[in-house]
């Protein structure tokens, strides 16, 4: 019991320390604004371009890529935030263990995800001609939430090459920017070169957009698939992790806790 109420404490000191500058309404109003206008914005796109079809396709691709919205970029900033604001040293040194204290900061960036990817699909459902019906609803919701808890390993990868250079947005950007251009959000990736295509199919958002979209088209859903999309997040954080532990040890012995 102490645990889970240290553990939902954390949580909250999680989005005080993102979100504390605004209120709850601006909060709500946010991810409402950042999922629909990224969703409409391409949807429309492919809907000139490809027609019906290509809105429907990057409907649901934009919809798992507001996962990555809120998961990678609110988990890079959260760790690099704690750097700029002098606390990460606190952090390194305290005798908390380092994974339950990132598994429990990522739990808010989890929900994000998911409400604002649900959030997106009834956008869908209602301007983009998106039918669910017949669906079951909770295996669908239940691929949004395994999506988005495997992108935290992709999260804590973006926050760990943040704290490797002083300027940790563009960093992040950067890495954001480049998992939309890869992961099939648009258009399929067996479009990308095949180098490319190596690449995109190390990241978990890859295949969690090749599910729901299968899911979508009644399509048989392989245990491959979801292997996939489970070993790809498990790696992502174990080297994300093993690189932040690497840096925290480096700076011990350096004694530059403020620097990397």
């Amino acid at each position: 019991m102490e645990d889970i109420k240290r553990n939902s404490q954390n949580i909250l000191l999680s989005y005080k320390s993102i979100y504390g500058w605004m209120n709850l309404k601006t909060y709500i109003f946010m991810i409402i604004l950042v999922p629909f206008s990224q969703t409409a914005l391409f949807s429309y796109l492919n809907y000139f371009i490809k027609g019906e079809s290509g809105m429907k396709y990057a409907a649901l691709g934009n919809a798992m890529y507001t996962i990555c919205i809120f998961v990678v970029f609110s988990m890079g900033t959260s760790i690099t935030t704690e750097r700029r604001l002098g606390t990460l040293q606190i952090i390194l040194l305290s005798p908390q263990n380092k994974v339950a204290l990132f598994a429990t900061k990522s739990v808010l960036h989890i929900i994000e995800g998911v409400i604002t990817a649900c959030f997106s699909l009834i956008l869908g459902a209602i301007f983009f001609e998106l039918n669910f019906y017949g669906l079951n609803c909770f295996s669908l919701v239940g691929i949004i939430i395994l999506t988005s808890a495997m992108m935290i390993g992709v999260g804590l990868f973006a926050g760990v090459m943040g704290l490797l250079f002083r300027r940790a947005t563009p960093i992040l950007n950067f890495i954001i920017l480049s998992i939309f251009l890869l992961c099939g959000v648009n258009f399929p990736v067996s479009s990308l070169p095949k180098v490319i295509q190596y690449i995109s199919n190390i990241i978990p958002l890859t295949h969690g957009i090749k599910i729901l979209r299968a899911m979508y088209n009644r399509e048989i859903i392989t245990n491959s698939s979801l292997l996939y999309l489970c070993l790809t997040g498990l790696v992502f954080f174990v080297i994300s992790y093993s690189i932040f532990v690497f840096c925290e040890d480096y700076c011990r012995r350096k004694g530059s806790l403020e620097y990397y």
